[in-house]
């Protein structure tokens, strides 16, 4: 029973009683009737008509944040009479959710409505669950006749047009090895490096080992060039609300872009998580999935995404986002990687660190590319 039905029963009640003890015929009338159109509407409202058969569709089920996503509500009624007038209230989180009315459907009929979602974050956004309520005319009683459970619409961070970052020269890829020990066996693998703590001993080379007295570790020529591994910081101590959102959308813009051009990507947390993989441009939306769901960590160390990065395949470029709170070196992410590009987030202006971002990363990021390619240029011509 509603609001409103309850408010009419008490009303009618009370008139009853006290049409009863003054003597007012009228007014016991008057509560009776109230009463009646309760009872009836209780009655129409609880008798059986069927079944009815929701369903929910998002389009598409992953948007970027700004963007609108379109939410198609179906109901289909199987019964013999006429559905009566019912209600649909489907929840969005963080809103009152979406309502709609629908006038009775015929046995057999199915009906579809939509509405919009405008996500303005990055999140997982939880549409549902969807309540059907039958209600009669007066709005007197409601009796749920249908549910169905919630879905997700995954929010990623916003993707800004930027140029892909620069791969390693031929120089650097041929320093870029702690120790020069290379040897060659078809496309197995392309050079040799001391073992370092956390490393897979399934990539121990025993013969080099024997050899140098002490463990060396395969570095694998699969993708030495066209990969570009991400490490985008989420720790609280490092980064503020308003910046840890600036570095989540400089992955996904640089994710983006480096797959467009078709490298191999990575994305590391430095929580520990990852390394997350897209193999072409098609499969990279696993890792924008993955920002979406990023939630700050109380890991106050870089050690966890360390320890990530040696155990995966460490080569190409490397680039670090990482929060102005942070104390530690980045240079600690970046052995075995060929170059190393590393922006700081913050919220306030660092004029004498060009790599510091306070606002939209692009310009920064631009900036630091550009630098890049003229130092290359100068280095070609020397």
């Amino acid at each position: 029973m509603t609001t409103r039905g309850l408010a009419a029963l008490v009303t009618g009640t009370a008139a009853v009683l006290t049409g009863r003890i003054f003597g007012i015929v009228e007014l016991m009338i008057i509560g009776a009737t109230l009463a009646g159109v309760v009872v009836l509407a209780t009655l129409m409202v609880v008798s059986p008509r069927g079944r009815l058969v929701p369903a929910r569709r998002l389009r598409p089920q992953r948007i970027a944040a700004g963007g609108t996503a379109h939410v198609d509500l179906r109901l289909g009624h199987l019964g013999k009479v006429s559905s009566g007038l019912l209600r649909l209230r489907d929840g969005v989180a963080g809103t009152r959710g979406a309502e709609l009315h629908a006038t009775p459907l015929r046995p057999g009929e199915q009906r579809q409505a939509t509405y919009r979602l405008p996500p303005a974050t990055r999140g997982v956004l939880t549409v549902g669950p969807l309540e059907v309520d039958r209600i009669d005319a007066f709005g007197i009683a409601r009796r749920r006749v249908a549910w169905l459970d919630s879905s997700e619409l995954l929010v990623h961070p916003r993707i800004h047009p930027i140029a892909p970052p620069s791969r390693p020269r031929a120089a650097d890829m041929a320093s870029s090895v702690a120790t020069p020990i290379r040897e060659f066996r078809g496309d197995d693998f392309h050079a040799l490096r001391p073992y370092e703590q956390g490393d897979d001993l399934r990539r121990v080379h025993w013969r080099a080992t024997a050899r140098h007295d002490e463990l060396m570790i395969r570095e694998h020529d699969d993708t030495r060039e066209g990969r570009t591994t991400v490490v985008a910081d989420i720790r609280e101590s490092s980064v503020t609300a308003a910046s840890i959102e600036r570095i989540l959308e400089a992955a996904a813009s640089v994710l983006t872009a480096a797959a467009a051009r078709g490298d191999e990507c990575a994305l590391v947390l430095t929580d520990g998580s990852g390394p997350y993989e897209a193999f072409d441009s098609r499969s990279v939306s696993g890792l924008l999935d993955a920002l979406a769901r990023v939630e700050p960590t109380a890991i106050t160390s870089l050690d966890p995404a360390v320890q990530v990065l040696r155990r995966s395949a460490r080569a190409g470029t490397l680039v670090s986002l990482m929060g102005a709170g942070d104390s530690q070196s980045t240079s600690i992410l970046g052995p075995g990687f060929q170059s190393h590009v590393s922006l700081r987030f913050g919220d306030t202006p660092q004029p004498s660190d060009p790599t510091h971002v306070v606002d939209d990363f692009t310009d920064v990021w631009t900036d630091e590319m550009q630098r890049r390619e003229m130092r290359a240029r100068s280095g070609a011509g020397s």
